[in-house]
């Protein structure tokens, strides 16, 4: 298991999730580490009723299309200005843009790259925003096939309410 050659740290690009690069950053930089920066976008849903409303389904997918591909750039764009802004020139980074559900994504990437680590933020929701929002971190925990580093962020009182 050690040392870790490659690590995942799957972003959202919240400022909570920060705290999770700054330990992925550290132990990449200890293990001299591969560090595997992902993004999920959402999938975009294809209901089969909104084809009622264009007269050629090909301008539907084509208009879907387009709108994923527009995604994907802008992902890229901001995975770009986040590894100039916070990581060490010296670090070896990947960056990946997925689309789907994002803890199954997570975990196909790490399968599909090999990966030693995956280093996540807790968001930290309880009650109602816990149940509607879910957790990715716990999911990914559930469903990964190599150790999971959880990162909570510090605790900000001032954020909650």
């Amino acid at each position: 298991m050690l040392p870790f050659k490659r690590i995942l740290w799957p972003t959202d690009f919240s400022d909570a999730s920060h705290a999770g690069l700054t330990a992925a950053i550290e132990l990449a930089t200890q293990f001299q580490s591969e560090l595997l920066i992902v993004h999920v976008t959402a999938g975009i849903p294809r209901p089969s009723w909104a084809l009622q409303f264009y007269s050629d389904p090909e301008v539907y997918e084509l208009e879907i299309h387009d709108y994923e591909i527009a995604l994907g750039n802008a992902t890229r764009r901001k995975l770009n200005d986040l590894v100039d802004r916070m990581a060490p020139k010296e670090l070896e980074i990947k960056q990946i843009v997925a689309s789907g559900d994002a803890p199954t994504e997570i975990v196909r990437v790490a399968d599909e790259e090999g990966v030693d680590l995956i280093t996540i933020t807790t968001h930290g929701l309880s009650g109602w925003r816990h149940l509607v929002h879910g957790s990715v971190t716990e999911k990914v925990l559930r469903l990964a096939n190599c150790p999971v580093l959880t990162i909570r962020p510090p605790h900000d009182s001032k954020k909650e309410g």
